[in-house]
């Protein structure tokens, strides 16, 4: 079973190659996106409107977190986070990820 920082550590890396790629195939520069006296001009303006937006992003990530150790525990109790059960790990989560999208096919369109 792999870590938390080793997942962390190949998204990043992952990050780091498809970001070059993706813009030298669609032959953008790879540049700054802006500077610190627009973030500055931005974080002073904006902060009223955009404020409620961060305290949104960080209940929705609570509710994830929960959502998260709850399903490892209920995987847990079931005995799927032994790897011998794989395989039912993940037909277990490939049918709520299919049940989802049944349910909300916009999810599913990108």
């Amino acid at each position: 079973m792999t870590s938390g920082t080793s997942r962390y550590k190949t998204s990043i890396f992952a990050g780091g190659v498809c970001l070059p790629v993706f813009y030298g195939l669609e032959k953008l520069p790879i540049q700054i996106f802006s500077t610190f006296d627009q973030i500055l001009y931005q974080t002073n303006s904006m902060s009223v409107v955009t404020g409620p937006y961060w305290f949104l992003g960080a209940g929705i990530a609570d509710l994830f977190s929960k959502f998260h150790w709850t399903e490892m525990g209920a995987f847990d109790k079931m005995g799927l986070l032994d790897n011998r059960n794989a395989v039912q790990r993940a037909l277990l989560g490939s049918t709520v990820i299919v049940a989802l999208g049944m349910g909300f096919p916009k999810t599913c369109l990108g």
